[in-house]
């Protein structure tokens, strides 16, 4: 939905100058650190130069002492670990992490995740049994399971895994509920008491701060023998993994995240493993430096794609395999299913797109629809798509004749979780966080729960417009963006994501749009002349938009790229929306 409200973000109150001397850093880029609300010389430094060294200790997660006790003892029987994570690429790499360290440790693992299709969300009854019968069969007692980016809100999975012997460890960072499962040790930044002082970490960021607990308590122990040793697990090696369900999670890039997204995107751009240099290739993002935008938008929908559609283990093979020709089958297999997701969601998503036009004309200020040939697995992206169109949070649900089962996703400043908390009542099931949901309900709740979600986003939702805002970082001439004193320390604030988003720029006055050339079905490549000269740029779905500026004489908000087209490497402009004159 286009037809924006642009804003301009507060202006950082004169500190920029001095910050820019002090750190000597062009004048721009630190008026856009200020505006992200960094407030001082030193927090600003660490920002442009994270490090490793800056991770706060894992014992400062609660728990984390509890966990590494049951794993080690686990480990001094000879006992295998059995890790259980979810579907989506955060579970999956944070499956990676432990099972890669806990290879490289001489230790055993197994890895499941749930069928989305048939088990659902979360450590399920059924996997349960059959760990516990494999354990009896080998004479296994009292297994140790470790959850990855789940089992926080699974009380009946977690009970009865107790009841047949289980040591459970639950590795989770989603909003813990008011009474915890009866798990042997939890390690989760946000529950009560942990006074682990970032509390935004991924799945897969939890999982790495259990590894980095492990490792520390192994050396002190001498497991390793000889402090030089090879044996001992080098965790940068880990770090693309981290990166990649950290960036695919959408949590914010900011603080603990930012270190460890931006250590591992340099590993993925210098030394890939083999999986994830096949995904590149598919990707066709080979040969080039890969940011967090390639990875979130190329990369993590090809990982999710098996989880959504078919089985999340290919994902998680692909990612710990060093085997040529599995790597390879396994790249192809995962390719084609990408593809039919797209079509799926596609198709869905063009459907649910006419309800929902039929519930905003009837002035509903939000979307819930159902309909029975929806695939769930693709159910997320479609709700995602709704909201960014229409601005309104949408739940999308497959629905049978007695159960539905529904993703949710919701637009800046609107707490999905809060609202659908306030809902319980007329839920069988459901979990997440403020930005995305996942519920389950009753057929013969639908109605009543539609009708209380509106009323409640309704009341939390008066004082904010449906239009949606394009927040401006600066109104500029294109020199002042495109010279390469900016855009040398341009790269020094990436990467860009939740918490750290990208800058949009809007020129500063009206300007003539020299050319304009229509790609696909509704994006466009243009460029525009000012007294710095020519700036190239290419907007996704707006070349409707441009058109209905006439002449061409445009105000144009962006924010720049490093692009690789037609053989040559440039920035340019990726336009996010024209406005005519005032």
């Amino acid at each position: 939905m286009h037809g924006k409200v642009w804003r301009q973000r507060t202006p950082s109150s004169g500190q920029s100058a001095r910050v820019a001397s002090e750190l000597n850093i062009p004048r721009l880029a630190a008026d856009i650190l200020l505006q992200r609300g960094l407030t001082d010389t030193k927090e600003i430094y660490d920002f442009l130069n994270p490090h490793l060294e800056q991770l706060p200790s894992p014992f400062l997660l609660k728990g984390m002492e509890r966990a590494i006790d049951i794993i080690v003892k686990t480990i001094h029987k000879g006992q295998p670990l059995f890790i259980f994570g979810d579907y989506d690429v955060d579970g999956t790499t944070g499956c990676a992490v432990l099972s890669l360290f806990f290879e490289k440790i001489g230790s055993t693992s197994f890895c499941y995740q749930p069928q989305r299709l048939t088990d659902g969300y979360g450590l399920n009854k059924n996997t349960i049994h059959a760990i516990s019968a494999y354990c009896q069969s080998k004479n296994i007692e009292n297994p140790t399971l470790i959850t990855v980016d789940c089992g926080i809100s699974d009380h009946d999975a977690i009970r009865e895994a107790k009841r047949l012997g289980f040591h459970i460890i639950v590795t989770d960072h989603h909003q813990p509920p008011e009474n915890l499962p009866p798990a042997d040790a939890i390690v989760n930044p946000l529950q009560r008491g942990c006074n682990f002082p970032f509390k935004y970490l991924a799945g897969v960021g939890v999982a790495f701060y259990l590894v980095m607990g492990l490792r520390s308590y192994l050396l002190k122990q001498g497991f390793f023998g000889d402090v030089l040793s090879e044996d001992i697990p080098n965790l940068k090696e880990l770090l693309d993994l981290v990166a990649l369900g950290t960036i695919g999670d959408v949590v914010p890039l900011v603080g603990v995240n930012r270190i460890l997204a931006k250590a591992g995107l340099e590993i993925i751009n210098c030394s890939s493993r083999k999986g994830i240099k096949k995904l590149l290739e598919s990707a066709n993002l080979s040969g080039r430096t890969v940011s967090a935008e390639d990875l979130g938008f190329q990369i993590v929908p090809r990982l999710n794609a098996p989880g959504r559609l078919a089985d999340p283990a290919l994902a998680f093979k692909l990612l710990i395999s060093i085997n040529d020709h599995e790597i390879s089958t396994l790249a192809h297999e995962i390719e084609q299913i990408n593809i039919q997701r797209k079509q799926l969601s596609e198709e869905i998503y063009i459907e649910a797109a006419r309800e929902a036009e039929k519930s905003i004309a009837a002035g509903k200020k939000s979307i819930v629809l159902q309909h029975r040939g929806w695939n769930i697995g693709v159910l997320g992206i479609v709700a995602a798509r709704l909201t960014n169109h229409f601005h309104r949070p949408a739940i999308v649900c497959q629905s049978t004749d007695t159960e539905l089962k529904g993703s949710g996703r919701s637009i800046p400043g609107l707490d999905l979780f809060k609202l659908i908390v306030r809902s319980a009542e007329f839920l069988n099931s459901y979990g997440g966080h403020r930005g995305a949901v996942g519920i389950t309900l009753s057929q013969s709740n639908f109605e009543s729960f539609k009708e209380k979600f509106e009323k409640d986003v309704v009341e939390t939702m008066v004082d904010e417009k449906i239009t949606p805002v394009l927040w401006i970082d600066k109104y500029l001439e294109s020199e002042e963006i495109f010279n390469d004193d900016f855009l040398s320390y341009y790269r020094k604030l990436q990467p860009f994501g939740e918490g750290n988003e990208e800058p949009v720029f809007a020129t500063q006055n009206p300007v003539q749009i020299s050319t304009a050339t229509r790609v696909g079905m509704d994006s466009l490549r243009f460029s525009w002349k000012d007294s710095s000269g020519v700036t190239q740029g290419f907007g996704f779905g707006l070349w409707p938009v441009l058109q209905k500026i006439s002449p061409k004489n445009a105000m144009i908000a962006f924010r720049i790229h490093f692009n690789t087209f037609g053989g040559k490497n440039c920035w340019e402009a990726r336009a996010l929306d024209f406005r005519a004159p005032e």
